[in-house]
């Protein structure tokens, strides 16, 4: 069942699910693997821009992209899960957080520039 904080865009390429915008409140947010039947296989750009009330953020093993600004401006945000199919970050995907440790999985091969930036928080970057 999806959770009704996200709206969604059929990526028909892959039949897959992209989440597009997030309205949600809660503290603790977890992405759903699916909708509709068909899997979540990407995050927007600017999905939880500016949702200073995320403290926990999940994102299941469904999804392997993850676009620019995702949480950008989240400051609260001390606890980020990234799904271990992960393939791809853009630029600025975690700017401006409040994280403090981020694991990439191993799947991810690139970091590009300025994916950190503004993290003043950020003290280790684990990468499988």
């Amino acid at each position: 069942m999806t959770q009704p904080d996200f709206w969604f865009k059929l990526i028909e390429e892959s039949d897959s699910y992209c989440a597009i915008r997030y309205t949600g409140n809660a503290g603790n947010v977890v992405v759903p693997s699916m909708h509709w039947g068909r899997p979540v296989t990407a995050l927007y750009d600017d999905l939880f821009k500016g949702h200073t009330e995320i403290h926990r953020l999940v994102i299941p093993d469904t999804v392997n992209q993850i676009g620019g600004f995702v949480i950008d401006g989240c400051t609260s945000l001390h606890s980020i899960t990234l799904p271990s199919c992960l393939e791809d970050m853009w630029q600025y995907a975690f700017v401006r957080s409040s994280l403090e440790e981020v694991e990439i999985p191993g799947g991810v091969t690139t970091i590009v520039p300025y994916t950190f930036a503004h993290s003043l928080k950020l003290r280790r970057v684990v990468c499988g």
